[in-house]
């Protein structure tokens, strides 16, 4: 089951979000390998010409279930955007174990979408909340493996969540309209 959610939260809670993130001061991270957060093989990628990794940076809020962002007013961000999805998915409670945020930067690469990959092993869920409008869609595949299908497209829309089972392979896109394309991923039980 994938669950487009628009408007969880109200416009003047997207703008607080959307200005903490753009901050001059707010911290991003060029991920440890420069590229991919995840990585297959060359064999597998030189078989899919749709595959195109280029630089984006991320900021880790929560990792194994631990903060790692010991800002309170992050951590208050994030706990407040959480309670709120678990209230429109009306779930009582759910483990987060992970929560990351991504910046991908407008690149001139057509028609391509970032290397297909889950976050976890084992049963989990994802949630990705789309901080600004913008292209760069998100692609939910149907099948594990090359070739790819895209099951679902999702459009990156300022407020919006989508929720997907996390052993389902999804794929995001580098924007070739907008400037970038900012978008906080949540990874809970």
């Amino acid at each position: 089951m994938i669950r487009v959610l628009d408007d969880v939260l109200t416009e003047s809670e997207q703008n607080i979000i959307y200005q903490i993130l753009i901050r001059n001061d707010f911290p991003w991270y060029v991920p440890a390998n420069g590229l991919a957060t995840t990585t297959f093989t060359e064999e597998v990628d030189a078989r899919d010409k749709n595959i195109f990794e280029d630089h984006h940076f991320v900021h880790n809020f929560l990792w194994n279930g631990k903060w790692v962002d010991t800002n309170n007013v992050n951590q208050e961000l994030i706990t407040i955007l959480f309670r709120k999805l678990l209230n429109t998915l009306n779930l009582d409670k759910a483990e987060l174990f992970r929560v990351k945020a991504n910046l991908q930067n407008k690149t001139h690469k057509k028609g391509q979408y970032n290397t297909p990959h889950v976050d976890g092993l084992g049963e989990h869920k994802v949630a990705i909340y789309y901080v600004c409008d913008s292209d760069g869609d998100t692609h939910i595949f149907e099948n594990d493996a090359y070739p790819w299908k895209i099951k679902k497209t999702v459009s990156p829309k300022k407020g919006r969540f989508v929720v997907f089972d996390g052993k389902q392979y999804h794929a995001g896109c580098h924007p070739k309209k907008n400037n970038h394309r900012i978008v906080i991923n949540f990874n809970f039980l």
